[in-house]
Parts: structure tokens; C-alpha cells; sequence
């Protein structure tokens, strides 16, 4: 796979051009004033996979969590002491 080094300034100018190039497959290689300090590499399919199965993951509980009361509402000093296992803190 070929990298392909552009300066920063160049990179911001022509942001869409180089996105495309790593979509291609290219490896971007960010510089600033020559000197190398980045890269942007395009996702495998691997990523791309674990991705989706995160979104599968989150979509499955969908109907199958039910939030009781308020979310927002404090603890109790009983429910605080649930958490502590029954040793509240000062």
C-alpha cells in the first residue's frame, strides 16, 4: 500500500480529495513543516464489522429495558448503602 505525505495546511485545503484517496485504500501521511506526525489509514473490515455489531448490539435491547422512576432523582441513604455494600460514606 503507498503513503502519500502531505502537509497539514495542504491537507485542510483539500480535506475531501485526500478523504477519498484513503477510502480508495491510500495511507495519508500528516506532516507539518515536513516532519511526519500522523497518520490517516482507511478501516478494515474488521472495524467496520465490530461497528455494526455495536450498533446490533444496542438496537437488540430495544423493548427489553424498562427504566423505572426517575433517573435524575438522588439516591436514598438505603440505596447509597446498597452501593457500599451496606458501609455508607461520610
Amino acid at each position: 500500500m503507498n503513503t502519500l505525505t502531505v502537509n497539514i495546511s495542504e491537507a485542510k485545503a483539500n480535506l475531501s480529495k485526500y478523504a477519498n484517496l484513503v477510502k480508495k485504500g491510500q495511507i495519508v501521511t500528516l506532516a507539518q513543516r515536513n516532519i511526519p506526525f500522523a497518520q490517516i489509514v482507511p478501516l478494515t473490515k474488521t472495524a467496520d464489522a465490530l461497528v455494526e455489531k455495536r450498533k446490533h448490539l444496542i438496537g437488540d435491547l430495544l423493548g427489553k429495558v424498562k427504566i423505572i422512576g426517575d433517573i435524575n432523582e438522588p439516591l436514598t441513604k438505603e440505596e447509597l448503602s446498597d452501593w457500599y455494600d451496606g458501609k455508607l460514606l461520610p
